[in-house]
Parts: structure tokens; C-alpha cells; sequence
């Protein structure tokens, strides 16, 4: 790997920001990158590795057939990575500088739907309601993804952003979803059920527990964040409001773990 740049000095990320910064995202951790650089979604501007793990990225870079990205592999120490994530953020020793994911509109959502005339192919959706921690929006599209749930859909306003916490919390897989941003989540839950929709919403004083899904099909799964919850208006156009069943003395689950037993009854029922 003859063009690695191996100056460990260069620990200044603010020399390499010749792009509009809004539109580009530090990537870290071994498997969010590698998940990167493998997936193709993002342009690539740069990855930084320390010495340590230069030879697991030649590797890698080998094995996927990536070698063209040599060129902008750079060799740096750990204070280069100090300046980019925050002091817990758990890098092990890599990062790549990648364009973000383009998200599409509410309209884009319908549009496609639209265009399927069987609807018994109609893809399952979830919609966040306004979470804005980035550990529980990474790790519910970690779980949508593993239980076949690509689409999801993010609110405009009061919702986590593509931040390097977030990807990492996904460990990697908000790559493979297909993240839509609605500016009105009623409007749009009116829309889907014309379409043959069933929207059903998780809240901790649903009626039915998360076995009445099994019922349905072509299902929007509404969560809300973990203090409020869904909001009372979208509670209002959702078809049905399921719980989780838990021991009693245990107030809730996080939004995260809630979210994951539900997609997982689904998958479950459509694999049965």
C-alpha cells in the first residue's frame, strides 16, 4: 500500500473539511466502517487508522475488492481522534469521512407505495415519533434492519440526527435502512392507511399486548420517545395501541428494547 500517508502528525481534522461540513459525518468504530466502505452508499473523503489496525484495513480493503481507496488512507495517533469524537466515543482506533445518507420526504414514501399494485407486497414501516437520543435511535435501526424493517421514517423537527453516536449505536446498519423525513406524521399515518395500512402504536397503556399484531398485516409501527412517548394526536389516528408485557414491579422498558420485542413478534409472525 504504497500511497498511505503515515505522518501521525497530521492530528488537525479541520485541514481535511474541504466540503460542506452539514453534509458530512465522522464514521467510527471497526464495524461501522467496514460496513461503510463495503455498503457504497456514502462518498468517501478519507479513512484515518492508527498503526495498530493497518493491517486488518489492507486486509479488508483486499478482501472487498476496495483497493482503490489506498489513496486516501492516512496513518494518524489517537489525538487525531480526540478531536474528531468525544472523549467516550469508542473509535477503536478508526474513522471515515463519508458524505451523509440522503434522506427522502414523506412524498418520495407515498409516491413509491403507490406504484405497488399488490398490496399484499407492501413493505412494513416504522415511524419514530419525535426520539432524539441517538444511543435509542441507533439501536432501533439496528433492530429494524435485523427484522426486515428498512423503511423508517424520522420526524422533521424534535428528532436524533446522522451523528457518529448514532451510526455507532446502529452499529453500522442505518447504511442498509431507507430513512424518510415527514413533516407531518398524522398527515402522513392518514395517507398509508388509504393505501391499506394498519398503524399501530406502542404506548405503555395500549389495551392489547404485543401478540394482537400478529393480526395484521401491512403495518406502520408508531414509537415515541421514552419520556412522552407517542404524541396524543398521532396516539388518536393509530388503528391500535399495543403494550409490551413486563413484570409488574418494572415501570417501563427503554424505547430501544420495547421497540425490538415488537419488531421481532412481527418478523416472527411473517416467518411462522
Amino acid at each position: 500500500m504504497n500511497q498511505i500517508n503515515k505522518n501521525s502528525k497530521q492530528n488537525n481534522p479541520s485541514r481535511h473539511q474541504n466540503n460542506d461540513e452539514k453534509d458530512i459525518v465522522w464514521i467510527g468504530g471497526k464495524n461501522p466502517c467496514f460496513l461503510t466502505l463495503k455498503n457504497q452508499k456514502r462518498k468517501i473523503f478519507e479513512i484515518v487508522i492508527n498503526k495498530n489496525n493497518l493491517e486488518e484495513l489492507k486486509n479488508f480493503l483486499a478482501k472487498s475488492s476496495l483497493q482503490n481507496l489506498e489513496r486516501i488512507v492516512k496513518v494518524v495517533d489517537n489525538i487525531f481522534f480526540q478531536n474528531i469524537f468525544n472523549k467516550d466515543f469508542v473509535h477503536q482506533g478508526i474513522a471515515v469521512k463519508a458524505s451523509k445518507l440522503e434522506f427522502k420526504t414523506q412524498f418520495d414514501l407515498l409516491e413509491e407505495l403507490n406504484l405497488i399494485e399488490d398490496k399484499k407486497q407492501l413493505p412494513d414501516i416504522l415511524i419514530l415519533d419525535q426520539i432524539t437520543d441517538p444511543q435509542n435511535v441507533g439501536a432501533i435501526i439496528r433492530s429494524a434492519i435485523a427484522f426486515n424493517f428498512k423503511k423508517i421514517v424520522f420526524c422533521e423537527f424534535n428528532s436524533a440526527k446522522e451523528t457518529p453516536s448514532l451510526i455507532k449505536a446502529s452499529a453500522g446498519n442505518i447504511d442498509f435502512a431507507e430513512i424518510f423525513v415527514a413533516v407531518n406524521i398524522n398527515n402522513l399515518i392518514e395517507k398509508l392507511k388509504k393505501i391499506g395500512y394498519w398503524c399501530i402504536g406502542l404506548a405503555g397503556e395500549g389495551v392489547e399486548n404485543e401478540k394482537k399484531i400478529a393480526e395484521y398485516k401491512n403495518i406502520v409501527l408508531v414509537v415515541g420517545s421514552e419520556g412522552s412517548g407517542i404524541r396524543n394526536l398521532v396516539k388518536k389516528n393509530c388503528d391500535l395501541l399495543v403494550r409490551i408485557n413486563t413484570n409488574k414491579e418494572v415501570e417501563s422498558l427503554n424505547v430501544s428494547v420495547a421497540t425490538a420485542i415488537a419488531l421481532n413478534e412481527i418478523y416472527r409472525n411473517k416467518n411462522v
